[in-house]
C-alpha cells in the first residue's frame, strides 16, 4: 500500500489514495500497532483535506475520511 501511495501521490486518483491510507491504518490496527494505526487514520483525514475533495464529488474518499475520523475518536474513547 505504501508503494501505491508514493506512486500515485501526485496523480488524479485522489479517491484511491485516500482509501489506501485507510486500508493501511486498518492493517496496522489488525497487527495491534495502535500508534501506526492512529497515524494512518490521521493521514487519511489529512490527505482528504489536503486534496480539497468535496464529499458530493468524491463519495468514496469522503466515506474513507469519515471512517478514519470515527476510528480516531474510537481510539481516544478506548483510552
Amino acid at each position: 500500500m505504501q508503494a501505491f501511495q508514493k506512486r500515485f501521490a501526485r496523480s488524479k486518483e485522489s479517491e484511491l489514495v485516500v482509501q489506501s491510507h485507510l486500508k493501511t491504518a486498518a492493517a496496522w490496527r489488525e497487527l495491534k500497532n495502535e500508534k501506526a494505526a492512529r497515524q494512518g487514520y490521521a493521514a487519511t483525514v489529512a490527505e482528504f483535506r489536503k486534496r480539497g475533495l468535496k464529499p458530493e464529488a468524491h463519495p468514496a474518499a469522503a466515506a474513507a475520511a469519515a471512517e478514519a475520523q470515527f476510528r480516531l475518536a474510537e481510539i481516544e474513547f478506548e483510552r
